[in-house]
């Protein structure tokens, strides 16, 4: 697996300590909102969230996958959602696709293509 940019300000996140502040957030917006001002203190980039974007293609949902994933912090990304690099850039699947079929849903749920198997999925797990 290849480090991206975006690995390194989640590992000094962690190392600085941003963890606790992130779990505080009562709302996504809020966690938002901690993760830009963490970015900025942080100083690594010398930018925020918005910056980070535009350099980085879908920089903010890889660290906000990295964060919910690793750390527990939820940000709302669906957990059949999967994001990672590679030497072939930026991969992404679904856990109720077969085969290596990318998905363009991003993790987010209003755009998943694969809608009646999640509730199937989330239904016999109740």
């Amino acid at each position: 697996m290849v480090q991206s940019p975006i690995d390194y300000i989640h590992k000094e996140i962690k190392f600085r300590g941003f963890i606790e502040k992130l779990k505080s957030g009562k709302s996504v917006k809020e966690k938002v909102r901690i993760l830009n001002d963490a970015v900025i203190s942080m100083n690594i980039t010398k930018c925020e969230l918005a910056d980070l974007e535009s350099n980085y293609q879908n920089a903010t949902l890889y660290l906000t996958f990295l964060l919910q994933s690793e750390d527990n912090i939820d940000f709302g990304v669906c957990p059949h959602y999967k994001m990672w690099y590679n030497r072939n850039g930026e991969q992404n699947r679904c856990r109720f696709n077969t085969g290596p079929t990318q998905v363009n849903c991003k993790g987010l749920l209003k755009k998943c293509e694969n809608l009646e198997r999640y509730r199937d999925f989330e239904t016999a797990n109740l």
